[in-house]
């Protein structure tokens, strides 16, 4: 059995959500967002995030819009022209603290427990020394499990970690670095780079108007 599958990272747009009220305009930042497999085979996108927890992500033809604001997410297909929507749980809706916000985040981006059989372990987890990353003060999380022999089809034992970095240097809450590693072999890496700040107006987390709105399966 492919082990891989239990740490499979969708890019999943509900992971952010801040608390906020009516918005016309908002700041935030915008930045490459690059996703890399196995240790190579980088893929480039654009990301931005604003204080209000909306979150917008271009990449291989695809958008991914997050509106916690609006209990809103869609997910575009630029050559279809179609965008498909679904609303937001409410526990991934608007009304949550930042704190709260950052751990949904690094939860999306840590060891997915729910996903696990029932005898693995809890991870274990360490703070880590706060330094820069990617050109913005940082800090870090790492989560640990070991996956007992036999547990998912595996012939040894394997050692799953999350490495997690999160920055406040543009005055909220924002991703930075997020690592998955396991036997110490990276799988799965997310970063963003070049982050600079930025203002938005309300309809930039929202699917272009030209784009015909389905309701998502």
């Amino acid at each position: 059995m492919n082990c891989r599958k239990f740490v499979s990272l969708g890019l999943v747009a509900a992971a952010f959500s801040f608390s906020s009220s009516a918005y016309a305009q908002s700041q935030g930042i915008v930045a490459d967002f690059l996703l890399t497999l196995s240790g190579n085979n980088t893929t480039t996108g654009t990301y931005a995030l604003d204080n209000q927890g909306r979150m917008r992500i271009r990449m291989n033809g695809m958008e991914f819009i997050t509106d916690p604001v609006a209990s809103t997410v869609w997910t575009v297909h630029v050559a279809k022209g179609t965008a498909a929507q679904r609303t937001l749980p409410a526990h991934e809706s608007s009304g949550e603290t930042g704190t709260e916000q950052t751990e949904n985040w690094s939860n999306e981006f840590s060891i997915p427990q729910g996903n696990w059989p029932t005898d693995v372990p809890q991870a274990t987890v360490e703070d880590l020394a706060a330094k820069v990353v990617n050109g913005v003060a940082s800090s870090g999380r790492l989560w640990r499990a070991t996956i007992a022999a036999g547990t998912v089809g595996n012939e040894n034992a394997i050692t799953v970690e999350s490495e997690v970095w999160v920055s406040e240097a543009f005055g909220f809450k924002m991703p930075v670095l997020a690592i998955m590693r396991m036997d110490s072999n990276e799988v799965n890496r997310r970063e963003l780079r070049n982050i600079r700040a930025s203002s938005f107006a309300d309809t930039y987390f929202r699917p272009d108007a030209a784009y015909t709105i389905t309701e998502e399966d």
